[in-house]
């Protein structure tokens, strides 16, 4: 990702906050578990702009994904909601 002219990979991001677990090889896809709630504390050091906007981010990513899960809304197509 490209801000300012300044070239963010995974790697260089990493490298700036001291994560060894990076992927490495440059620019790659980032797993989607890569923004845990520590990352999002240092990422939102980093950047200036707060943990919740990053801890928002993953939370966004991980909910649009586990919707376009077939297996995960065969699921929870068999729970029984709870009656009042």
């Amino acid at each position: 990702m490209a801000a300012g002219g300044l070239e963010l990979t995974a790697t260089r991001t990493a490298a700036a906050h001291s994560r060894s677990d990076a992927p490495s090889g440059g620019a790659q896809t980032i797993p989607s578990t890569w923004v845990s709630p520590e990352m999002a504390l240092r990422l939102g050091r980093l950047f200036g702009n707060g943990t919740e906007i990053w801890v928002n981010l993953q939370a966004r990513y991980d909910r649009w994904e586990i919707e376009r899960d077939p297996r995960a809304l065969r699921e929870a197509e068999r729970v029984e909601p709870i009656q009042a």
